[in-house]
């Protein structure tokens, strides 16, 4: 089992901190997020909470997914969990 302690203490690192640990349970209830919905329920600023959501997202605990807006240039980021979270 030593192979799996090094992935459990980055997961359990990544976890410890408050505010990737609320858009991580938020995210849990199933639904996708984007980071300024995932910013309000954690209380933190956009700029906080796309650091945050960068740590998950390079952990592999949760997965984003883009896509344009419409015919405009604008993309949409959609937060969710890893499908094997």
């Amino acid at each position: 089992m030593p192979a799996a302690e090094p992935r459990f203490f980055r997961i359990a690192a990544v976890m410890a901190d408050p505010t990737r640990s609320r858009m991580l349970a938020t995210l849990l209830g199933g639904e996708h997020r984007s980071a300024g919905e995932l910013a309000r329920v954690a209380g933190v600023t956009a700029q906080a909470a796309s650091t945050q959501l960068a740590q998950l997202v390079d952990s592999g605990l949760v997965t984003v997914r883009s896509h344009r807006l419409g015919c405009r240039q604008n993309w949409h980021h959609a937060y969710l969990p890893h499908p094997h979270f």
